[in-house]
């Protein structure tokens, strides 16, 4: 890990200063390039600047007024740094290998003009130890990473059902596209029951739309909340899984089709008939097949995991 150290002579106590700082960075394991070192008598100064720039993974710059004063007027070999690195940062896009500390003064009266708008490490006063940490820890590159982006976890378990580790809920009859009509939902569901033992429940408004959201993230969705068909009279539709309120509205339909709360798609074929006549079928038959749709959702079941399900060592599915 290489890291030039630019910085001008404002003073002796200032140069010690700065000698001081690149021999701790050496003795923490990072090879600090300082002209106190690297440069003798009769050395290309230009050369040995554009080379310590240029092929060293960072710069750190030592902010002071005197830095400043030189590096935006071009002055000496601070202006001449200045050039490269200017040069550098804008034409490569790596304004992170330069890292500025502020040694004195106010940053507004220390940073040159074209770092004014980075983040800089004070290392005025008493503020040298905290900063130095991180100044160790960004040129190691071993600064705290972010906690990854996760989209809701899903595990397969063993008998094909889906655990959602957010909720910790677990869903069954996943990935199933049939279209099932109310009056077959409750024996399904006793049907699910007695074949795994285990009580299931339809899920609520909220959980499936929790997955819905969640599954966009996958390309297989685990548990399909949501099931696109594809109908000759009506195109592409989708159908969200059963609710009660699902199950209610269809009720609802029902009675205000039918004083006798039953409904009889021939006895409605009027409101069809034009849009049936332009596909060359039968009113009754397209009013019959819109009926059953109203009718018809994709069935999940969900029921809470058991400590036993949660310790199942299944890989999470990957979005």
């Amino acid at each position: 890990m290489g890291v030039f150290v630019s910085y001008s002579w404002d003073s002796e106590t200032h140069r010690k200063w700065v000698l001081g700082l690149s021999e701790r960075l050496r003795e923490d394991g990072i090879e600090s390039i300082l002209d106190q070192w690297h440069a003798i008598p009769g050395d290309n100064l230009p050369e040995f600047m554009e080379t310590a720039i240029r092929e060293n993974d960072f710069v750190i710059i030592i902010c002071t007024p005197k830095y400043k004063q030189k590096a935006d007027k071009r002055q000496g070999g601070v202006g001449y740094e200045g050039d490269i690195m200017t040069g550098e940062a804008f034409v490569m896009k790596n304004r992170r290998k330069f890292i500025p500390i502020l040694r004195e003064g106010e940053w507004k009266d220390s940073a040159p003009s074209w770092i004014l708008g980075s983040y800089y490490l004070d290392f005025r006063g008493g503020n040298f130890d905290s900063n130095y940490a991180i100044l160790k820890d960004t040129l190691h590159k071993r600064l705290p990473e972010p906690p990854p982006i996760i989209a809701q976890g899903f595990r397969i378990l063993p008998d094909k059902s889906v655990l959602d580790s957010k909720t910790k809920l677990i869903w069954t009859n996943c990935g199933d596209v049939t279209l099932v009509d109310l009056k077959d939902l409750n024996s399904l569901l006793l049907l699910t029951n007695q074949q795994t033992g285990w009580e299931w429940r339809l899920p609520s408004d909220s959980e499936v739309q929790d997955i819905k959201a969640a599954e966009e993230y996958y390309a297989q969705p685990p548990i399909m909340a949501e099931v696109e068909k594809s109908h000759p009279f009506f195109g592409t539709y989708k159908k969200l899984c059963w609710t009660n309120t699902f199950i209610s509205n269809v009720k609802d339909g029902d009675i205000a089709q039918s004083p006798g709360n039953t409904f009889n798609a021939n006895q409605f074929y009027g409101g069809f008939s034009g849009y049936a006549s332009s596909l060359n079928v039968n009113a009754g038959q397209v009013a019959s097949e819109a009926e059953t749709i109203r009718r018809s959702f994709p069935a999940r079941f969900v029921r809470p995991a058991t400590e036993e399900d949660l310790k199942v060592q299944t890989p999470d599915l990957i979005e």
